[in-house]
Protein backbone atom coordinates (compact mmCIF):
# COMPACT_ATOMS: atom_id res chain seq x y z
CA UNK A 1 0.00 0.00 0.00
CA UNK A 2 1.35 3.15 -0.82
CA UNK A 3 1.07 6.05 1.67
CA UNK A 4 -1.49 8.11 -0.25
CA UNK A 5 -3.33 5.27 -0.77
CA UNK A 6 -6.87 4.79 0.87
CA UNK A 7 -6.27 1.42 3.14
CA UNK A 8 -8.21 -1.08 1.56
CA UNK A 9 -9.93 -4.89 2.29
CA UNK A 10 -7.32 -6.91 1.04
CA UNK A 11 -7.25 -10.04 3.39
CA UNK A 12 -3.89 -11.40 5.01
CA UNK A 13 -3.54 -14.40 6.57
CA UNK A 14 -6.76 -14.54 8.82
CA UNK A 15 -9.33 -11.92 9.52
CA UNK A 16 -8.39 -9.81 12.05
CA UNK A 17 -10.20 -10.30 15.86
CA UNK A 18 -10.65 -7.31 17.46
CA UNK A 19 -10.17 -8.12 20.43
CA UNK A 20 -10.38 -4.85 23.33
CA UNK A 21 -6.63 -5.15 24.29
CA UNK A 22 -3.89 -6.67 22.52
CA UNK A 23 -0.45 -7.13 23.97
CA UNK A 24 2.34 -6.49 21.92
CA UNK A 25 6.31 -6.84 22.09
CA UNK A 26 9.52 -6.87 20.32
CA UNK A 27 11.56 -3.90 18.45
CA UNK A 28 11.81 -0.08 17.23
CA UNK A 29 14.27 -0.31 14.85
CA UNK A 30 16.05 1.89 13.03
CA UNK A 31 18.19 1.09 9.67
CA UNK A 32 20.35 3.27 7.82
CA UNK A 33 21.38 2.95 4.29
CA UNK A 34 24.26 4.22 2.30
CA UNK A 35 23.26 4.76 -1.37
CA UNK A 36 26.51 5.66 -2.96
CA UNK A 37 28.53 3.04 -0.84
CA UNK A 38 25.80 0.68 -1.25
CA UNK A 39 25.83 -0.75 1.93
CA UNK A 40 23.83 -0.29 5.42
CA UNK A 41 25.01 2.12 8.05
CA UNK A 42 23.13 0.01 10.49
CA UNK A 43 20.17 -2.33 9.22
CA UNK A 44 18.78 -2.52 12.78
CA UNK A 45 18.97 -6.28 13.38
CA UNK A 46 22.46 -7.07 13.11
CA UNK A 47 24.46 -4.16 11.86
CA UNK A 48 25.33 -1.56 14.36
CA UNK A 49 22.23 -3.41 16.52
CA UNK A 50 20.32 -0.02 16.18
CA UNK A 51 16.89 -1.19 17.83
CA UNK A 52 15.28 -0.54 21.09
CA UNK A 53 12.84 -3.18 23.07
CA UNK A 54 9.34 -2.11 22.62
CA UNK A 55 5.94 -3.30 25.14
CA UNK A 56 2.37 -1.92 23.83
CA UNK A 57 -0.92 -2.60 24.18
CA UNK A 58 -3.09 -2.24 21.22
CA UNK A 59 -6.55 -1.15 21.72
CA UNK A 60 -9.21 -1.07 19.48
CA UNK A 61 -11.93 2.06 20.08
CA UNK A 62 -14.14 1.87 16.99
CA UNK A 63 -14.32 0.03 13.57
CA UNK A 64 -11.04 0.65 12.61
CA UNK A 65 -9.61 2.69 14.91
CA UNK A 66 -6.68 2.47 17.35
CA UNK A 67 -4.58 3.65 20.34
CA UNK A 68 -1.25 1.49 20.45
CA UNK A 69 0.47 2.87 23.78
CA UNK A 70 4.16 1.70 23.86
CA UNK A 71 7.34 1.95 26.13
CA UNK A 72 10.52 1.47 24.21
CA UNK A 73 14.12 0.38 26.35
CA UNK A 74 17.26 0.49 25.91
CA UNK A 75 18.32 -2.90 26.18
CA UNK A 76 20.96 -3.30 28.49
CA UNK A 77 21.54 -5.64 31.60
CA UNK A 78 19.01 -3.17 33.39
CA UNK A 79 16.73 -1.81 30.46
CA UNK A 80 16.11 1.75 30.78
CA UNK A 81 13.06 3.55 29.79
CA UNK A 82 13.98 5.44 27.12
CA UNK A 83 10.30 6.82 25.30
CA UNK A 84 6.23 6.46 25.64
CA UNK A 85 4.30 6.92 22.95
CA UNK A 86 0.71 6.80 22.25
CA UNK A 87 -0.44 6.71 18.51
CA UNK A 88 -3.73 7.22 17.12
CA UNK A 89 -4.40 5.18 13.85
CA UNK A 90 -6.63 2.56 11.74
CA UNK A 91 -6.57 -1.25 10.71
CA UNK A 92 -8.95 -2.43 8.04
CA UNK A 93 -10.43 -5.81 8.80
CA UNK A 94 -7.60 -7.41 6.69
CA UNK A 95 -5.19 -6.34 8.31
CA UNK A 96 -3.42 -3.20 6.94
CA UNK A 97 -1.95 -0.32 9.29
CA UNK A 98 -1.56 2.99 8.77
CA UNK A 99 -0.71 5.70 11.82
CA UNK A 100 1.05 9.28 12.03
CA UNK A 101 3.76 9.97 14.87
CA UNK A 102 1.76 11.73 17.72
CA UNK A 103 1.93 15.32 18.23
CA UNK A 104 3.44 14.88 21.64
CA UNK A 105 5.04 12.03 23.50
CA UNK A 106 7.89 11.47 26.32
CA UNK A 107 11.24 10.51 25.88
CA UNK A 108 14.61 10.50 27.86
CA UNK A 109 16.12 14.17 28.49
CA UNK A 110 19.05 14.83 27.39
CA UNK A 111 21.26 14.20 30.56
CA UNK A 112 19.34 10.82 31.36
CA UNK A 113 17.58 11.72 34.51
CA UNK A 114 13.63 11.39 33.64
CA UNK A 115 11.34 11.67 30.46
CA UNK A 116 10.40 14.83 29.29
CA UNK A 117 7.66 15.86 26.56
CA UNK A 118 8.78 16.45 22.87
CA UNK A 119 6.93 17.58 20.06
CA UNK A 120 8.70 18.21 17.03
CA UNK A 121 9.50 14.86 15.84
CA UNK A 122 11.00 15.76 12.13
CA UNK A 123 13.62 18.55 14.16
CA UNK A 124 14.58 15.74 16.63
CA UNK A 125 15.74 13.16 13.92
CA UNK A 126 17.28 16.29 11.89
CA UNK A 127 18.94 16.66 14.94
CA UNK A 128 19.94 13.19 15.73
CA UNK A 129 21.37 12.77 12.17
CA UNK A 130 22.34 15.95 11.09
CA UNK A 131 20.52 15.38 7.65
CA UNK A 132 17.74 17.68 5.27
CA UNK A 133 14.94 14.88 5.34
CA UNK A 134 12.15 13.82 2.30
CA UNK A 135 10.55 11.31 1.08
CA UNK A 136 7.32 9.59 1.14
CA UNK A 137 7.58 9.06 5.14
CA UNK A 138 6.69 12.80 5.65
CA UNK A 139 3.76 14.89 5.54
CA UNK A 140 2.24 18.01 7.92
CA UNK A 141 5.65 17.63 9.75
CA UNK A 142 5.50 14.39 11.35
CA UNK A 143 6.27 10.89 10.23
CA UNK A 144 3.84 8.45 8.66
CA UNK A 145 3.72 4.78 8.99
CA UNK A 146 2.46 2.04 7.03
CA UNK A 147 2.28 -1.36 7.59
CA UNK A 148 0.07 -4.91 8.33
CA UNK A 149 -0.90 -6.75 11.57
CA UNK A 150 -2.37 -10.19 10.81
CA UNK A 151 -3.17 -10.72 14.53
CA UNK A 152 -0.26 -12.36 15.21
CA UNK A 153 2.96 -10.08 14.15
CA UNK A 154 2.47 -5.74 13.67
CA UNK A 155 4.65 -4.46 11.86
CA UNK A 156 5.15 -0.85 10.22
CA UNK A 157 7.87 1.33 8.84
CA UNK A 158 8.71 4.90 6.88
CA UNK A 159 10.91 5.79 4.68
CA UNK A 160 12.93 8.98 4.26
CA UNK A 161 15.97 9.92 2.39
CA UNK A 162 18.04 12.03 4.05
CA UNK A 163 21.63 14.17 3.00
CA UNK A 164 23.90 14.37 5.84
CA UNK A 165 24.64 18.63 6.09
CA UNK A 166 26.33 18.24 9.65
CA UNK A 167 27.47 15.83 12.01
CA UNK A 168 24.52 14.05 13.26
CA UNK A 169 24.34 12.47 17.27
CA UNK A 170 23.81 9.40 16.57
CA UNK A 171 27.30 7.48 16.90
CA UNK A 172 27.84 6.15 13.52
CA UNK A 173 26.78 9.66 11.74
CA UNK A 174 29.50 11.62 13.94
CA UNK A 175 31.40 11.77 10.45
CA UNK A 176 29.45 12.97 7.30
CA UNK A 177 28.06 10.17 4.88
CA UNK A 178 28.28 11.41 1.15
CA UNK A 179 25.64 10.72 -0.98
CA UNK A 180 21.76 10.05 -0.22
CA UNK A 181 21.00 8.07 2.92
CA UNK A 182 17.59 5.79 3.01
CA UNK A 183 16.13 5.92 6.28
CA UNK A 184 13.80 3.16 7.63
CA UNK A 185 12.52 3.42 10.93
CA UNK A 186 9.78 0.04 12.34
CA UNK A 187 7.74 -0.84 14.75
CA UNK A 188 8.35 -4.74 14.79
CA UNK A 189 5.96 -6.39 17.37
CA UNK A 190 4.45 -9.70 18.12
CA UNK A 191 1.76 -10.75 20.22
CA UNK A 192 2.37 -11.84 23.71
CA UNK A 193 1.12 -13.61 25.86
Amino acid sequence: MGLNDSLNENVLKKDIAQEEIIHLQGYTRFAFFSVKEHSFITDGYSIGNNFLACYATLTFVDGQNFIMDTEEYIPMETPVLYRRLSINGKITPGGQVKFSWPETWFEMKGDFSGLEQRTDILAQVMEHTGMALSGPGISKNTLLYSGSFDGEKFFSDMHLTGLQEEPGTMPFLVEIVDGPVKINFMFDLEVSE
